[in-house]
Formats: structure tokens, C-alpha cells, sequence
């Protein structure tokens, strides 16, 4: 919220600036800490840590309960579509809780009282930014992309030294990693990958002066310290103006929440105890693209479309991971889509380049950002990183895609470019009285940047 998409950026320790590309000025957003403990989030009794969630499917019933106590604050939202956008680890928990929507909205229609089927929740779309999908494509390919010069772009990421433990590491790490996804994703297997992927492999990314997140930020002061405007939205959001005056944290939370962090260390923790941080979000992709439900409340057939976006310069979440990872998913537009070429977007990126490509097929679109890492939706500040640095570009690819949405209810249909480009860079294609953006914000499992 400040620091991609939302309608304010932060601007150090005078607090924030606006957002020339936020995404709040053209659609109605709401913005949630989750997993229960992250951000400004918690549980009744904070020092039970069983209370806390350790999979995405846990926490996936509780964004149910919110959405529907949301619409019974608000009741004239409970029509309009819902999209779900989120990025990194959204990947997983995105995909769980779109799924786990679908499961009760099933419950609901098949329920005897035909008015049942009126609480459906409308889920129309799911937004993923350089999301993790699939752990075991996507950590060989940070191997392939790091070590090797890419796409006639980048120089080698890793030194060779650090490119030879990778690649004594990356064997044994993809090993459990497709061990977790070939045993249905069991939990105790999921739980394996921690040393071996975790600590031995991604380990040797982090402990570099340059950033996974953005190949293009190198001789950082440290390994956390590519991204110092981080340290300073965190300074804001715990200042006493905005944490105790604005916002009243204490008060609403009973004092449970003492401050605002980036990453909650108890979180972090139960998740990758508990296998879900290396548990794919394939099955349930696999569910959401061959879902087909019908709307009691619109009586039209509606289905939930996805659009995936990454940003080039990404290491960790990179292109070529998601791209494989979404080949895995099996179901009826599969080959289409793995047979479908790429098309240029209308777009020049903030430097004038090439905004990027897209390749898609019905229900899913996968678009790659040019000028762009891990975090796509933002303002070009230190590089650029997809919404934290191609935040125009991002904006455009949203905007068209949103568009599509109202008018597409059967399913998306192939990109043609039909908007000019100045168009494009106009007037917003979708108001926010016509779309809602349940934007899941990631809180890091890992560390302050991190997924």
C-alpha cells in the first residue's frame, strides 16, 4: 500500500508522497494483512501460537469470513466482481484461497433453499505478480538464469565460485522439492526442502551484496540493504503520528499489536514447519482454470480467469520458473496455451523500451514486464521493479485486463491489442465502481524483502 500500488509511497521520514500510478484512483481496493498475525493483524490470544495459521488453506477460511463480514458492512459490493491480486508468495496462498471460495460457493448452490446460492461470492479473476507456483521449476531455473548470461541482457548474476555451490546444491534441492509435489503435496515431505532448498541453495543468493529480487542491484551495502526506502515505510507506519494517533492500533487491537513489520518471525516459522512453503499451487490452479459455476444471482455461467505478470530482472520468482510451472498445470487449455506465441505489448516501458510480451489462451495470460523484478506494481525509484518499478506499465496491463473481465463473462479471449497506446496511457478503461481488487498484501515469509 505504500510501496507499489497504493495511493501513497513513502517518503522517508516526512512520511508519504503520492502515488502518480496508483491503482487506487481507478478501482476500489482493499488492502489485507494476512496470514492472521502479519502487519496489523492477530489473533485473540497472541502468546497461544497455535492460534496462528500454518498453511494457506487455513488462512484461506479466514479471507472467507472477512469477505462476507466485508459485505455485510458494505453490502452494495456484494455484486460486483472480485479479483484477487497478490504477488511472490501469493502464488501459493492466491490460488488456495480462490479455490476455497469456489468450494463454498459450490456448497451454496447445491444447497436445498435456492437463496443459499444469493451469498456466493462473485470471484471473477485472480492478478498474480512474479508469483511462486511452483517451487521445484522455479528454484532449477534460478540455477539457469543466475549462472549463464540471459537473454542477451544481463551478465551472469553469481560469481563462479557461487555459481559452483549452486550447482552442487540445486540437484539435491529440486529432489525434495518434486518429492513434496509428487507425494500430493504431504506435508511432511513438503517440510523437507527447508536445508537442503532454503538454507544450502536460496542461501547462497542472499548472502551476496546484489539482490534476487532485481539482477540489476548490485554492490548493495549489505545483503538486505538494496531496498533502504523498505526501512523508512517501516519507520512511518510505527511513528507514533500514524501507528498510535492515525490508525489507533492499540486501541482497535486491545494492545495485541505492539508495532508493524515487514515479516512476522512466527509466521515465517509455522509455514515452513508445516510444508507449505514448498507446496505448489498447481492442483489448485488445476481447479480454479477447469471450474465452471453457475450464478443463481447474474443466471450467467461464470468462471474465474487468471493473469500472471513478472517482471524480467526477477531471480527468485523469474520467468522462465513461471512459465514452466504454469505448463504444469493440467487442464483443458493447457496445450493452447503451452502452443500459444508471444505478442508484443502497446506499450514502451519507463525508459522508452519494449514494455514487454504477453502469451495467453483463454482463462489464462501470462505477460512478462520489461525494466522490471520481483515487485512489479511500483514507482521507479531505485531501479524499477514491476508495480515498485514499472507502476505505468503495470497499471496499462491491469486496466486491459479488468476491462476484459466486464465484458469476457464466458472466459478471456486471445490478446489483440485493440487499445491504442495512447489510450492506454489515458483515461482509466475500469472506474472503481465497476471492479473491485481484494489485494492480498505478501507480509515476507522469509525476511524483510523476501518472499
Amino acid at each position: 500500500m505504500l510501496y507499489e500500488n497504493g495511493p501513497c509511497l513513502s517518503d522517508g521520514a516526512n512520511g508519504t508522497e503520492f502515488n502518480p500510478n496508483s491503482w487506487t484512483e481507478h478501482f476500489n481496493i482493499i488492502y489485507l494483512d494476512q496470514p492472521a498475525g502479519v502487519g496489523f493483524s492477530y489473533v485473540d490470544d497472541y502468546s497461544d501460537e497455535t492460534l496462528y495459521p500454518s498453511r494457506a488453506e487455513e488462512s484461506a477460511l479466514d479471507v472467507i469470513s472477512f469477505i462476507k463480514l466485508f459485505y455485510e458492512a458494505f453490502p452494495d459490493f456484494a455484486d460486483a466482481d472480485l479479483h484477487l491480486a497478490g504477488e511472490s508468495y501469493a502464488g501459493r496462498y492466491i490460488p488456495s484461497i480462490a479455490s476455497t471460495i469456489l468450494e463454498y460457493n459450490d456448497f451454496l448452490t447445491s444447497a436445498p433453499d435456492i437463496k443459499a446460492a444469493l451469498a456466493a461470492i462473485p470471484l471473477r479473476s485472480l492478478m498474480l505478480g512474479n508469483p511462486w507456483i511452483s517451487p521445484a521449476e522455479q528454484l532449477v531455473s534460478m540455477y539457469d538464469v543466475s549462472c549463464f548470461p540471459y537473454r542477451d541482457q544481463f551478465d551472469t548474476h553469481l560469481d563462479p565460485e557461487d555459481c559452483a555451490r549452486a550447482l552442487k546444491a540445486v540437484n539435491r534441492c529440486e529432489a525434495v522439492a518434486r518429492a513434496c509435489a509428487l507425494g500430493d503435496n504431504d506435508p511432511v515431505l513438503c517440510a523437507q526442502p527447508k536445508k537442503l532448498c532454503q538454507d544450502d541453495f536460496i542461501g547462497i543468493f542472499a548472502n551476496v551484496t546484489r539482490r534476487y529480487y532485481d539482477r540489476r542491484l548490485r554492490n548493495c551495502p549489505g545483503p538486505q540493504d538494496c531496498y533502504p526506502d523498505i526501512a523508512k515505510m517501516v519507520d512511518v507506519l510505527n511513528s507514533d503520528k500514524v501507528f498510535r494517533d492515525q490508525l489507533e492500533v492499540p486501541t482497535q487491537t486491545g494492545g495485541r499489536k505492539k508495532g508493524w513489520d515487514m515479516m512476522s518471525p512466527l509466521i515465517e516459522r509455522r509455514y515452513f514447519e508445516s510444508g507449505d512453503f514448498y507446496t505448489p499451487a498447481i492442483k489448485a490452479l488445476q481447479k480454479i482454470l477447469g471450474h465452471s459455476q453457475t450464478s443463481i444471482r447474474s443466471g450467467w455461467q461464470g468462471v474465474v480467469d487468471v493473469l500472471v505478470y513478472v517482471g524480467v530482472a526477477d531471480i527468485i520468482c523469474n520467468a522462465e520458473g513461471v512459465l514452466e510451472g504454469l505448463k504444469k498445470v493440467r487442464w483443458a487449455g493447457r496445450t493452447p496455451f503451452r502452443a500459444s506465441p508471444w505478442q508484443e505489448l502497446p506499450w514502451n516501458a519507463s525508459k522508452g523500451g519494449r514494455g514487454g510480451r504477453i502469451k495467453n489462451t483463454t482463462r489464462l495470460w501470462l505477460a512478462e514486464i520489461e525494466e522490471a523484478g520481483h515487485m512489479v506494481r511500483q514507482l521507479a525509484r531505485v531501479v524499477a521493479q514491476v508495480p515498485h518499478d514499472q507502476s505505468a506499465s503495470s497499471l496499462n496491463l491491469v486496466e486491459y485486463w479488468l476491462k476484459i473481465m466486464k465484458t469476457a463473462s464466458g472466459g478471456t479471449k486471445a490478446f489483440v491489442n485493440p487499445i491504442a497506446k495512447d489510450e492506454l496511457k489515458g483515461k482509466a478503461a475500469v472506474k472503481g465502481e465497476n471492479a473491485g481488487v481484494l489485494e492480498l498484501l505478501k507480509h515476507d515469509i522469509e525476511g524483510a524483502t523476501d518472499l
